[in-house]
C-alpha cells in the first residue's frame, strides 16, 4: 500500500513505485467539469493541460501526484466522476515555492482593502503553469470575506491595488473607476530628458498588428485616451527622467503606449521599450541580463503612487504607496 494521501484515503498501487515527497504547499485544486465524467485521469490531464508535456503529466500520475478527494491516488486509467476537485501535486502545475506574504496593507476596513502590490505579481492566475496571484493570496489572508479585485494593474506595475470584502462594495468601487470618479497618480522613470515640463498626451489607443497579441498602439482609429505628464526630475548622470502621470481615461497599457509614442518609453518595459523579438524571446526563456541592458532596468519602473476614490459608505479614501528605491536611486541598476 502507498502511504496515506493528503485526503487520508490511500489507494493500493505498485509498492515498488513510492510517492514523491510533497511539500505542504505543493497542492493545486483542479475542478473536473461535469462533461468530463467517465474520462480516464490520463485523458483529463492531457486535455486540461494540453500545452504541458504529456510525459510530465504521465510521470506525475505514475508518482501518485494526482489525488481524488474520496478515492485517493489516481492511476492513469482510473475514471473521473465530473464535478469533483482533484488535488494535483505535479511541480509546475502545483507551486514549486512556498507562497509569498500578502503585500503590505495600506488601508483596511470592514469592506475595503488596499495593498502595495510588488512588481511581477499577477492579479489573477494565468495559463496552466501555477503562479501565485494577488487575489488568491488575499483569499487566503482573509478567508472569512469574499475578496475581489476592484481594478487591475499590469503584472509588472507596482503600487496601489484596491480589493473588496463584499459584492456591493466591489460594484460601487468599479462604478467609481468606470465613471471617472477615481483620481490616480503614477510615477515612472523614463528614457531621455523631456524638453517640456508638462504635457497632455492624447493619442487614441487600439490593438497593434503583429505577432504580440496583447500589444496596443497609438492609432487614429483607436479609443480616445488622455494622460497628463509632469516632469519631476531630470537625471544629471543618465539620459533619464522621473515623471508623474495622471490618466483621465483607462485604456489598456495607456501610460506605456503614450510615453513610448512620445519618445520616452518607461525603463524596463519589454513590450514598448524594445524590439518585439525581445519580448517574444522573454516569453520563451524568461527575462535575461541582456533584456535589462536593452530596456535600461531590471523591471518596469512604473508605480501606482496615489489614489483618491469615493468609499462605498460615503466619504473618500485617500491612499499613497511608498516610492520604491529603484525609482530614486539608480546606482545599483
Amino acid at each position: 500500500m502507498r502511504p496515506p494521501s493528503r485526503t487520508g484515503n490511500p489507494r493500493a498501487r505498485d509498492p515498488e513505485v513510492p510517492l514523491a515527497d510533497v511539500a505542504p504547499w505543493q497542492h493545486r485544486d483542479v475542478l473536473v467539469p461535469r462533461p468530463c465524467a467517465g474520462w480516464t485521469a490520463e485523458r483529463f490531464l492531457h486535455e486540461r493541460f494540453s500545452d504541458w508535456p504529456q510525459e510530465a503529466l504521465d510521470a506525475g500520475l505514475a508518482d501518485g501526484l494526482v489525488v481524488h478527494p474520496t478515492r485517493g491516488v489516481l492511476a492513469p486509467d482510473d475514471l473521473v466522476d465530473g464535478g469533483e476537485v482533484l488535488d494535483v501535486q505535479i511541480p509546475g502545475l502545483a507551486p514549486v515555492d512556498p507562497p509569498p506574504p500578502i503585500p503590505p496593507i495600506l488601508y483596511e476596513d470592514d469592506r475595503v482593502v488596499a495593498v502595495d502590490k510588488p512588481s511581477d505579481l499577477v492579479m489573477h492566475p494565468q495559463g496552466t503553469r501555477f503562479q501565485y496571484a494577488l487575489v488568491t493570496l488575499a483569499k487566503a489572508h482573509w478567508p472569512e470575506a469574499r475578496m475581489d479585485l476592484a481594478h487591475r494593474l499590469d503584472r509588472d506595475t507596482s503600487g496601489i491595488v484596491l480589493l473588496t470584502k463584499d459584492k456591493a462594495a466591489n460594484a460601487a468601487l468599479k462604478a467609481s473607476f468606470r465613471e471617472g470618479l477615481a483620481h490616480k497618480r503614477y510615477i515612472a522613470r523614463v528614457l531621455g530628458r523631456p524638453a517640456w515640463d508638462e504635457a497632455v498626451l492624447s493619442w487614441p489607443i487600439g490593438r497593434a498588428e503583429g505577432p504580440i497579441r496583447i500589444q496596443m498602439t497609438a492609432t487614429v482609429d483607436g479609443q480616445s485616451a488622455q494622460t497628463r505628464v509632469r516632469v519631476l526630475a531630470r537625471d544629471g548622470a543618465r539620459p533619464e527622467a522621473l515623471v508623474a502621470l495622471e490618466p483621465t481615461t483607462g485604456r489598456t497599457h495607456q501610460l506605456r503606449v503614450h510615453l513610448a509614442r512620445a519618445g520616452h518609453p518607461i525603463l524596463g518595459d519589454v513590450l514598448y521599450g524594445t524590439h518585439e523579438h525581445t519580448f517574444l524571446d522573454i516569453r520563451g526563456r524568461g527575462r535575461q541580463p541582456s533584456t535589462d541592458a536593452e530596456t535600461h532596468a531590471p523591471r518596469l519602473l512604473l508605480h501606482a503612487r496615489a489614489l483618491r476614490i469615493p468609499h462605498p459608505d460615503g466619504g473618500w479614501i485617500d491612499l499613497e504607496a511608498p516610492l520604491p528605491m529603484a525609482f530614486v536611486d539608480r546606482r545599483g541598476a
